[in-house]
């Protein structure tokens, strides 16, 4: 038996603060899990969520990809800190790319993998607002605006441009990126 599967319930707080997660059981296959699911869905407090199981795939004796940490507040692994989506790339797309890139290899977890927390990462829409400020001689702080991008990639492209222009080019550590969630606050 090389692969086992995990069945857990994960049932998210409504007000998006965390979730319940319950460990069922380890099973060797996708169809000993079908047998016993039925059993669950019949029990007070899983039958209210019956959509929440979830089945994680494990290969047996092996080490889950996290062994190199992860970012605290994003839950990404930390080889994935300075990784951003392309332009038009989904969330999946983006997710088995970095995989790829990093393992050369698919990934083979269905959730809660590195893989998992990645596609949640690439589901988030972020926006990267370049910004540039300086003191004047009356050491006012003086701030502009220059464009809200939908990748670093374009943020740092844009950046690059505006280091080269006059007033911008005097003072180019004024230059930087912030990095928003849509419809979040900071």
């Amino acid at each position: 038996m090389k692969e086992i599967y995990l069945l857990t319930h994960h049932r998210k707080y409504e007000d998006g603060s965390g979730a319940d997660r319950k460990l069922l059981g380890t099973y060797s296959s996708l169809e000993e899990i079908e047998k016993v699911l039925p059993h669950y869905r019949k029990q007070p407090g899983f039958c209210d969520y019956p959509d929440d199981f979830v089945i994680e795939k494990y290969e047996l004796d092996e080490q889950t990809d996290w062994n190199e940490g992860f970012i605290l507040g994003k839950n990404i692994p930390s080889w994935a800190s300075e990784k951003t989506a392309k332009s038009n790339e989904t969330a999946e797309e983006f997710a088995v790319r970095l995989y790829k890139e990093h393992y050369g290899k698919e990934p083979i977890r269905l959730t809660y993998s590195e893989f998992a927390a990645l596609l949640e990462y690439g589901k988030k829409k972020k926006t990267y607002v370049l910004w540039h400020s300086y003191q004047n001689n009356k050491g006012e702080e003086l701030t502009k605006c220059l464009g809200v991008y939908s990748n670093l990639e374009l943020a740092e492209k844009a950046k690059a441009h505006y280091a080269t222009l006059p007033g911008f080019c005097a003072i180019p550590e004024g230059l930087y990126i912030d990095e928003f969630l849509i419809n979040r606050n900071k």
